[in-house]
């Protein structure tokens, strides 16, 4: 049998159903007529859903049609063997001409368990009632089952899990979550929904003022730092110019002192206006204060007067405050990386599943 590669399908015709027949244990909920256009094939892909866990094989019939409604082929006895192994829902495929457009597909034959085949009798239509969550109670669902994606319901022929999944009423547990019917019905249920929703936004109430405190720790450290990396500076250019370091790094100060200057401004502006942008200036300024002092200490491990002079009876003084101050600084710039990390559970999950995948590799 031909078995196209599903990364090159297109889907040029499908339908969704909405009733099924409940009298047979497998009930068909799509299909879609697939084409992978660069081989020029074609093929029919039907997905079917077990509402019994007693079927064991089963065989179909398909009509084709092509564009025009007329009768192109049909093909008979389409078996499918060893379904009581296969998840609750499943799908086949069936080769298809290039000119087929339209399907009609028809349930036959079904062996059982216990190898007993049992034909269709009659049609017991059953309307698909189950509704999905809206958005406000999503979470909630998801919350209380993983796999919920709706309230369930009980019906006196069959029942539909929270999941969506349909089952016959002598089923007692779901094929596709493997939750009893027992505990679905009790879990999913309007009043514990509500309750999980008060749980969630009491756990988002708290979130919020973490970060809020957060922010406000944040800003409070890029704010220090700034000012703490602009007093140095202004030491070195303005307070004592001609003794703190010499000439030819005196132009790379001023150069400092000018970014110092420009980002207090930039980042004032941001937090007087409040703008979205200001996380991302916090981040910007915090490094750049950093590599203005690590520079700073650079020079000073070049400059034979200036930074590592510790004492001076007119400006030693002031040099020390400043070194000091370089210091602090980096300190600051570091432990502001280290809380912006701490406060950002996005990044924090990629750095876990980094490691994670580092620790795994080896």
């Amino acid at each position: 049998m031909y078995m196209p590669e599903q990364i090159q399908d297109e889907i040029i015709n499908f339908e969704d159903f909405n009733e099924y027949n409940i009298s047979y244990p497998v009930i068909i909920t799509r299909w879609e007529i697939k084409q992978v256009r660069s081989l020029n094939k074609q093929y029919l892909q039907v997905y079917f859903q077990k509402i019994s866990d007693t079927v064991k094989a089963f065989k179909f019939n398909v009509k084709c049609y092509s564009a025009f409604g007329e009768v192109v082929e049909d093909i008979a006895d389409v078996s499918i063997q060893e379904v009581n192994k296969k998840n609750t829902q499943f799908s086949e495929i069936v080769p298809l001409k290039t000119e087929i457009r339209k399907v009609e597909i028809n349930l036959k034959q079904c062996l059982l368990l216990d190898d007993s085949v049992v034909e269709p009798k009659g049609r017991q239509i059953a309307i698909n009632n189950f509704k999905l969550f809206d958005e406000e109670n999503a979470e909630a669902g998801k919350r209380l089952l993983p796999s919920a994606k709706g309230f369930p319901v009980d019906n006196l022929s069959h029942w539909y899990c929270a999941c969506g999944a349909l089952h016959s009423a002598e089923m007692q547990e779901c094929g596709n979550c493997h939750k009893s019917k027992q505990e679905i019905f009790t879990l999913v249920t309007a009043e514990k929904i509500q309750e999980e929703k008060l749980t969630i936004a009491e756990i988002e109430r708290k979130n919020n003022q973490k970060k809020k405190i957060h922010s406000l720790v944040l800003t409070c450290i890029t704010f220090a730092t700034i000012i703490i990396t602009l007093i140095p500076t202004v030491i070195y250019v303005i307070i004592a110019p001609s003794y703190s370091v010499q000439p030819e790094f005196r132009p790379l100060m001023i150069s400092l002192l000018t970014i110092n200057v420009v980002l207090l401004v930039v980042y004032l502006i941001g937090f007087i206006l409040k703008l979205k942008a200001f996380p991302m200036i916090e981040l910007i300024t915090a490094l750049t204060c950093l590599i203005i002092d690590v520079i700073r200490i650079v020079i000073a491990g070049v400059d034979s007067m200036g930074l590592y002079r510790w004492y001076d009876s007119n400006y030693g003084g002031y040099i020390r405050f400043g070194f000091l101050l370089s210091i602090i600084t980096i300190l600051f710039a570091i432990g502001y990386f280290v809380m912006y990390v701490l406060s950002n559970n996005k990044l924090l999950d990629k750095l876990r599943k980094l490691f994670e995948f580092k620790r795994n590799k080896k």
